[in-house]
């Protein structure tokens, strides 16, 4: 179903996710609930990144979703929202609150992520076919927190930086950037100034 939807690059993609996901699951010891929801989560992420805008409103209004202005700024976010509302609807046998969750927070994060939630968005950027320099670097940034410090907070320090980086980028090219991120940022901030007091 996900080859069908994607072309190749993009397909590449999403087996690549879901290797770093299934990669992810292991260090972090998850469940075989949650192991499967993050690896359906991780195949599907991708599924309505091809939609026009037109037929991401069409499906969010199909199921009363709601489409912000703020997400309209941000057409490269659309998929986000749309995603887990077609697995919903064309694949319901791999649907699931958390993969629903994870889904909807890959792009943009949000305030309150899941393990799941902040697994997805993070392999999603350091996948190993992602050769830009900035994902390089946080994929590199977080190994090797691993070998130094405790997992959960390795993984907050390197969605951090990309959640840093993405609004670096965005804000150099005068755009503005989703509410969403934003929030995602300072409850990072709040998490990791909370992890080094109980240290």
């Amino acid at each position: 179903a996900v080859k069908e939807k994607e072309d190749p690059k993009r397909f590449s993609h999403t087996l690549s996710v879901t290797k770093e996901c299934e990669r992810l699951s292991e260090i972090f010891l998850l469940d075989n609930e949650c192991k499967k929801a993050l690896i359906t989560a991780a195949m599907l992420h991708d599924i309505t990144k091809g939609f026009s805008e037109k037929e991401h409103i069409a499906l969010a209004n199909e199921y009363f979703a709601e489409i912000s202005a703020d997400d309209l700024a941000s057409p490269a976010i659309l998929h986000q929202i749309t995603g887990a509302l077609y697995v919903k609807k064309y694949l319901p046998e791999h649907y699931s609150a958390m993969l629903d969750s994870a889904i909807s927070k890959h792009t943009t994060g949000d305030a309150d992520m899941s393990l799941t939630d902040k697994l997805l968005c993070l392999a999603d950027y350091i996948e190993e076919e992602r050769s830009y320099e900035k994902c390089r670097q946080t994929r590199e940034y977080f190994y090797s927190l691993l070998e130094s410090t405790d997992k959960e907070r390795a993984l907050d320090l390197a969605l951090l930086k990309y959640f840093e980086n993405t609004v670096n980028h965005i804000k150099s090219k005068n755009l503005a950037v989703h509410p969403k991120t934003l929030k995602a940022y300072t409850a990072l901030n709040t998490e990791i100034r909370k992890e080094t007091d109980n240290v």
